[in-house]
């Protein structure tokens, strides 16, 4: 028989996991629950059988990412899947880097999705148990190695295909990937990073050079090792390897990538950073386009080419967009006639307009484009792809039109569709903001927390305290306050509670802080309050 573990902060969400499948039907006689991280280590080390364990990932004490980097660390053989909200996905790519099985978002929490990805995870461990999996130790090196957790001398005494001297990493950045993970069935990603995976180890394999650790179903971190023989042509060895990437992967599964590629280093505890640097070289996609080897020289060529004659437009673009009634207020209200009048007036400056050299005028209006997409997703608050759902290759558009009247349309063409998705987001975020009240209202009088709503309506606590604010004027915990204020104004006017009744009906458990808060709010102490009342009442 088996053993789970459920972990998450959230009673509501802990029950709904356990009821919703009869999991001793399917060989599981124990699931176990802990509220945070902390208490679910204490309870794996303890027991040293948990075969499973389901966990959130933002909670207090620990959170789902510390549980497995602790897990991890003291080799504990569990299998981990992750509850996700919809907007947790830079948390669970950090834990697909610490090898988690699945993960689950929580506005998908159906019986047979959770049932498959559990017997799945529990598959792989049978599987890792049976045979001492060695492909699976290799993947644990590997990520060692991104750790920093890994010398010189480890990696020769290991079995990984890094026998060179010159590590160079690369980020591997599957394009269009939403098309790509329907392929799947029911978006089986787990299955979509296996057959990645073993594509590109096939391939090195045969090279005998090489190793992959799967980031996200989307994005996969790649290490190569040269030796000094290859110095004088490196790059066109690395051009070669690449290149085999890209076919084994188009004509095996049919999936194309573009590929970030880091500087060289003779340094192993510099991996990590080079991982880093060939993952944000890979989102240069955005200038790029898809199915490119985008280098640090790409990189470092684009900005140039941004700061050697655009400083002064760049500057004059930026002032015309942020006036008082200019682009971004405009945005900001979702106008859509006042912002497509701005924009035809950035077009309209001299500097612009008399620009002599044509990759300068495509510079310009790509800067144009950028400034706007920079200014909606400021802060993480929007997702790029949710807004213009596509991936779209900005420099490539602009660069296939042959005039700027071309150009121009184009872009407030696309301005149009921001703004119309953009509205469409706001409907939802309203909806999710009359959500959240109405769970205020409801349960004024429990332990409310600002995390237990956000995840009632499966935002993250940072968004929706943001949007929250925005929308009523107060933040959450004003607001909280102001509604359990109001209701101890009602009961003292309107009932014979005692004021310990009141505190305990509206979720103060402190007789004091009530009093304190009250007296701040409405300028009297309850009592002065009842007794004000009870005056009025008896005239």
């Amino acid at each position: 028989m088996y053993k789970m573990l459920l972990v998450e902060d959230e009673p509501i969400v802990r029950l709904a996991l356990k009821s919703l499948i009869d999991w001793n039907n399917y060989g599981f006689d124990e699931v176990l629950e802990a509220s945070n991280g902390n208490k679910a280590l204490e309870i794996i080390k303890a027991r040293g059988d948990i075969d499973i364990v389901i966990t959130d990932i933002n909670m207090p004490v620990m959170n789902g990412i510390e549980l497995i980097e602790e897990s991890r660390r003291h080799d504990i053989n569990t299998e981990f899947l992750v509850l996700s909200a919809y907007d947790d996905y830079t948390l669970v790519r950090s834990a697909f880097k610490l090898g988690i099985n699945d993960y689950i978002l929580k506005t998908e929490m159906e019986p047979d999705k959770i049932l498959k990805m559990v017997m799945a995870a529990l598959e792989d461990k049978k599987r890792k148990k049976g045979s001492k999996n060695h492909s699976v130790n290799r993947n644990e090196l590997v990520r060692k190695l991104i750790a920093g957790d890994f010398t010189e001398k480890d990696l020769e005494n290991s079995t990984l295909r890094l026998k060179g001297e010159n590590y160079i990493c690369c980020s591997l950045l599957i394009d269009s990937f939403k098309i790509v993970k329907n392929r799947y069935e029911d978006n089986n990603l787990k299955e979509l990073m296996s057959s990645v995976t073993n594509a590109v180890i096939q391939l090195f394999e045969v090279v005998n050079m090489g190793e992959i650790l799967p980031m996200s179903p989307e994005e996969y971190g790649i290490i190569l090792a040269f030796d000094n023989s290859y110095v004088n042509c490196l790059k066109e060895k690395l051009s070669d390897i690449l290149n085999k990437i890209r076919n084994a992967l188009l004509n095996f599964l049919n999936i194309e990538v573009t590929i970030g590629i880091s500087e060289v280093s003779s340094d192993i505890t510099k991996i990590s950073s080079l991982i880093d640097e060939a993952q944000k070289n890979a989102r240069f996609r955005f200038i790029y386009g898809k199915g490119k080897n985008i280098y640090p020289e790409n990189v470092e060529e684009f900005n140039k080419i941004r700061k050697n004659k655009n400083n002064n437009i760049t500057q004059h673009i930026v002032i015309e967009m942020s006036k008082d009634n200019g682009l971004f207020k405009a945005l900001d209200r979702l106008d859509e006639e006042k912002c497509l009048e701005e924009m035809k007036r950035v077009f309209q400056l001299n500097e612009l307009s008399g620009a002599s050299e044509i990759e300068s005028v495509y510079i310009y209006y790509l800067e144009i484009v950028l400034m706007v997409i920079y200014y909606i997703i400021k802060d993480e608050e929007y997702n790029l792809e949710a807004i213009i759902d596509e991936d779209l290759d900005f420099y490539s558009e602009v660069r296939k039109f042959d005039t700027k009247l071309e150009i121009e349309e184009w872009i407030l063409m696309l301005l149009t569709r921001v703004i119309n998705s953009l509205r469409k987001i706001n409907q939802r975020e309203n909806a999710a903001i009359k959500k959240a009240k109405d769970f205020i209202h409801n349960n004024y009088g429990d332990r409310v927390t600002l995390d237990m709503v956000s995840k009632s309506i499966g935002f993250s606590k940072a968004y929706f305290s943001k949007i929250f604010t925005e929308e009523t004027g107060y933040n959450f915990t004003t607001y909280l306050t102001n509604i359990r204020i109001e209701k101890a104004k009602e009961f003292l006017a309107k009932t014979d509670m005692k004021i310990y009744e009141i505190c305990d009906k509206i979720g103060y458990p402190n007789i004091e802080h009530f009093s304190r808060t009250f007296k701040k709010l409405v300028g009297i102490s309850p009592m002065q309050y009842k007794n004000d009342r009870m005056r009025r009442c008896s005239k």
